[in-house]
């Protein structure tokens, strides 16, 4: 098995300007549809992306904070699409880029994308049969408690709603996309709309600090089971956390609140690609195993950790055992959930 891991750090909680900086940028893009000499200035800003994995028709790469991944009819500022377009030319003769999944605007982390029809559909068929594992970290608000004791699936705690939408919410075209709602039970008048699907996340807490206020924040572990939209947010607002810096479901949220503190830290995806074989044309079938791991940008933010196996494995980097336990105790996850 293939483990690529990125060396790069996304946040640094002592550079205050670079910090400024970021924010100013994004609000920049955020809010306005550039012209192209704009445009190509404030790509600049982003570029070089940090990659993590590269290969023939695969690069997958540390998504920054606060960009969204491509363009839509309300939208046609900086993307990051644009920005692998700029960087990776070479990536596109004949060629188009495709995101087997996605992350949101605010969410920073691993991000895979593909240059052919067979690769995408390698990750997305993964992702889809529930393969794949995810983990992503975050920095919620207030001291969660968690027991650790043995229901709790040895310190697993799991979370399942019902999430959706009523078909009749306003769209923002700035980057925030459609408020989703949550139930505990699905209401029935909601039984037989299919608007409403299970959600399913685990999460553990890896350990607790305190922000420049002095404010209690919980940094925990998340793994999504089911890939609802806004999946992870929504999970961490219904136990009486939000996510830091949610633009969408943390109503605490305030003016120095400059990103969302949610990040895909890692992914493992067992995959099959068919590749054609111009010499012989057949088609070879290519196995791979490929561990992503990014670097923990909120490292530096914990000032007390929660003694569990988990969090002794996480902090040696053991995935390979963390792997095993997790894929024992789960089916894997899909491509859209954050």
């Amino acid at each position: 098995m293939k483990r690529v891991e990125s060396g790069d750090r996304l946040l640094d909680k002592e550079d205050k300007e670079e910090h400024k900086k970021i924010k100013l940028l994004s609000e920049t893009i955020k809010n306005d549809n550039l012209n192209d000499k704009k445009k190509e200035e404030l790509m600049k800003e982003y570029l070089p992306l940090t990659v993590i994995y590269k290969d023939r028709d695969v690069i997958v790469i540390n998504k920054p904070h606060n960009l969204r991944v491509y363009a839509s009819v309300n939208y046609s500022s900086v993307t990051l699409e644009n920005l692998i377009s700029k960087q990776f030319p070479e990536m596109l003769k004949n060629r188009k880029i495709r995101f087997p999944h996605r992350l949101d605007y605010g969410t920073s982390g691993i991000l895979i994308t593909t240059f052919t029809k067979q690769s995408c559909a390698a990750f997305s068929t993964c992702f889809e049969k529930k393969k794949s594992i995810k983990l992503y970290l975050a920095l919620i608000r207030g001291k969660l408690q968690q027991s650790t004791s043995e229901e709790n699936n040895n310190n697993w705690i799991t979370i399942k709603t019902f999430i959706g939408n009523e078909g009749n919410e306003d769209y923002d075209p700035k980057g925030k996309g459609y408020l989703m709602k949550q139930y505990l039970n699905l209401p029935k008048e909601e039984e037989n709309k299919n608007n409403f699907r299970e959600a399913i996340t685990k999460y553990t807490v890896l350990g607790y600090g305190k922000d420049n206020l002095n404010n209690d924040f919980t940094k925990v572990l998340l793994q999504p089971l089911t890939g609802r939209k806004h999946q992870l947010r929504l999970h961490m607002n219904f136990i009486g956390h939000s996510i830091i810096g949610d633009e969408m479901y943390d109503n605490l949220r305030n003016e120095n609140d400059n990103r969302m503190m949610l990040h895909a830290f890692y992914l493992f995806v067992p995959i099959e690609i068919n590749y054609l074989n111009e010499n012989v044309k057949k088609k070879n079938i290519e196995k791979k195993e490929i561990e992503f791991i990014s670097e923990d940008p909120f490292d530096n933010d914990i000032n007390e950790l929660n003694e569990t196996m988990i969090q002794k494995l996480f902090v040696e980097k053991n995935f390979t055992l963390l792997r095993q336990y997790l894929f024992t105790s789960n089916s894997g996850s899909t491509a859209e959930s954050e």
